[in-house]
């Protein structure tokens, strides 16, 4: 996703200041770690039609966490180093992100579920 913007902000001096002076602040790291883990659990949950209990939660939370380390793996791959405190805060991060999700969900599904036995 980040792939053809990182290429237009090597060769575009006014995207690289602009995308620089946004999305190079900490808060919008760790929203956007928020949005996509939060979207994550909420497309695992209706992808795979499956209930919030417990056994689920673990189950999207073993997604989860495979996908935040494989991704962080990724990430240290470019940047070259060892796994570390900003990786363990990343980490931090996307588990919010996804108990926002795993929320969002219950909150959806609750309303649409009082509609129907309204209706």
């Amino acid at each position: 996703m980040i792939f053809p913007l990182n290429w237009l902000r090597r060769e575009s001096d006014f995207v690289r200041h602009n995308f620089d002076s946004v999305f190079l602040a900490e808060w919008a790291h760790v929203i956007a770690h928020l949005a996509l883990f939060a979207g994550l659990v909420i497309l695992v949950l209706y992808a795979l039609r499956l209930p919030q209990n417990v056994k689920t939660a673990l189950l999207v939370a073993a997604i989860l966490l495979v996908v935040a380390l494989l991704q962080e793996m990724l990430q240290l791959q470019v940047k070259g180093r060892a796994f570390g405190g900003p990786e363990w805060f990343d980490l931090g991060v996307d588990l919010v992100g996804g108990m926002i999700g795993w929320w969002i969900y219950g909150r959806l599904h609750r309303q649409r579920w009082a509609a129907l036995i309204k209706g």
